[in-house]
C-alpha cells in the first residue's frame, strides 16, 4: 500500500555546485546530522523559511486521515509511523544542509536537501 510519495522539483535538484559535498550514502547523512552542535529548533525554523518560499519537497499522503474505511484504524497508525518517518528525516536531511550551506540562499538550501533527501531515502534500509 502507497500511501505517500516524496514528489521533488527537479529543476532545483540539478544543481551540481555543491554535489562534492554530499554525503555519500545513508550511513554518512545520518552520522553528519548526528554530530552536530546545530540547535534543533533553528534546523527547523530555516526548513519551515525554506519549504515556504522555495520548496523542492512536497510529501503527498494519499488517502486523508479523515477516510473512513475498512481497517481506518491500521490505516491511522501506518500514517502515524510515516508522520514520525518524515519528521525525523526532514531534520536529518536539514541538518545535513545547514552544516554544509548555512550562509547560502534559501533557494539553494532548498535545492541542496532535495538532493540529501534523494540520496537518503534511495538508500533507506526499509
Amino acid at each position: 500500500m502507497n500511501l505517500g510519495t516524496l514528489v521533488l522539483n527537479e529543476d532545483k535538484v540539478h544543481d551540481e555546485q555543491h554535489a562534492q559535498h554530499l554525503p555519500s550514502g545513508y550511513d554518512a547523512i545520518t552520522a553528519a546530522a548526528e554530530d552536530t552542535q546545530l540547535d534543533p529548533i533553528e534546523i527547523g525554523k530555516q526548513a519551515a523559511a525554506a519549504q515556504k518560499d522555495d520548496p523542492a519537497i512536497w510529501f503527498v499522503n494519499f488517502p486523508s486521515k479523515d477516510a473512513s474505511t475498512e481497517g481506518s484504524k491500521e490505516l491511522k497508525a501506518y500514517q502515524d509511523d510515516v508522520l514520525t518517518y518524515r519528521c525525523w528525516a526532514s531534520g536529518v536531511w536539514w541538518t545535513n544542509v545547514l552544516k554544509v550551506m548555512s550562509k547560502q540562499s534559501l533557494s539553494k538550501q532548498s535545492s541542496y536537501a532535495a538532493k540529501v533527501a534523494i540520496t537518503h531515502m534511495k538508500m533507506t534500509p526499509w
